[in-house]
């Protein structure tokens, strides 16, 4: 019998991407980069679901917070997607490694043939040993089409790939009853014995 190859999703959030000056942590990149290539070699197939965009953009821009304009919103997503994508293949290319974007929207799971599209082409890429780098499109997603954010699109992706395991990296310690950045009487669930 064959073994099988294991499939792992891994997220980063942006405050796991930044330094303590808001810009980019090529040293976290490296290290990543460095760590994929290690699975890889133990035929480990990859997902990589990124946030960064926006504020990468951000940073590019000079803006010292978040635009509340939509559209500029979206300028800096698509001025920040660009450079990720640049810094991700530096550091990806010293480790010989392959990578491709793919950029998402709520549509994308919601229509059966665009979910089989996507499913055929993540299938198409681990067979080639490309590691899908996964955002929402920011450029284009208003809150009607938006998926909400990337622990909800990591966690859409998994069943789509059978895979065997998610990692969150965040500045959060785990599952709250509330949003713990807004509400002071969020509990953290240690443990979820019923998913419902």
């Amino acid at each position: 019998m064959a073994k099988q190859t294991l499939k792992v999703v891994i997220k980063i959030g942006s405050s796991s991407l930044e330094d303590e000056q808001g810009y980019i942590n090529y040293n976290i990149i490296n290290r990543m980069m460095k760590t994929f290539s290690l699975l890889q070699k133990k035929d480990i197939d990859l997902v990589l679901v990124t946030s960064g965009a926006i504020a990468l953009g951000m940073n590019e821009l000079h803006l010292s917070s978040k635009p509340k304009d939509m559209s500029l919103k979206q300028a800096c997503a698509a001025l920040g997607q660009a450079k990720l994508m640049e810094v991700y293949n530096e550091f990806a290319a010293k480790y010989d490694l392959l990578l491709g974007q793919i950029l998402l929207s709520h549509d994308d799971f919601e229509k059966r043939n665009r979910m089989l599209y996507l499913q055929n082409t993540l299938k198409a890429m681990f067979e080639n040993n490309i590691i899908p780098v996964i955002n929402e499109n920011d450029a284009l997603a208003v809150e009607e089409i938006k998926v909400g954010d990337n622990d909800t699109l990591a966690s859409l992706i998994c069943p789509m790939i059978n895979a065997d395991l998610l990692i969150l990296f965040s500045d959060i310690d785990g599952l709250y009853t509330k949003n713990p950045k807004i509400y002071d009487d969020a509990t953290l669930i240690k443990v979820v014995n019923k998913i419902d």
